[in-house]
């Protein structure tokens, strides 16, 4: 995609870097999790309150802002059996 750079890892993960006037001067990043009610526990547990929060049907997705607009998205994806349960 035009704008957008991708490496992987070879001992996991991935890293993606892309334009995004809107966020120009400032950052995002998502990190994919495992488990979000650990991670919304976590962030309780800290006194972080997410900005918003998604539990989609084919993912669920946790948005935690700071006041300068730089953002930390957690994301999971949901396979067809988690799907079937919802």
């Amino acid at each position: 995609m035009q704008g957008l750079a991708e490496w992987k890892f070879e001992a996991g993960g991935w890293l993606q870097l892309n334009e995004n006037m809107q966020l120009a001067g400032r950052s995002s990043i998502t990190l994919v999790e495992t488990d979000m009610d650990e991670r919304m526990k976590m962030l309780t547990m800290a006194g972080i309150k997410p900005k918003s929060f998604v539990n989609g049907n084919f993912v669920s997705i946790i948005t935690v802002t700071d006041p300068d607009g730089n953002q930390v998205v957690f994301a999971q994806g949901k396979d067809e059996n988690h799907r079937a349960t919802m």
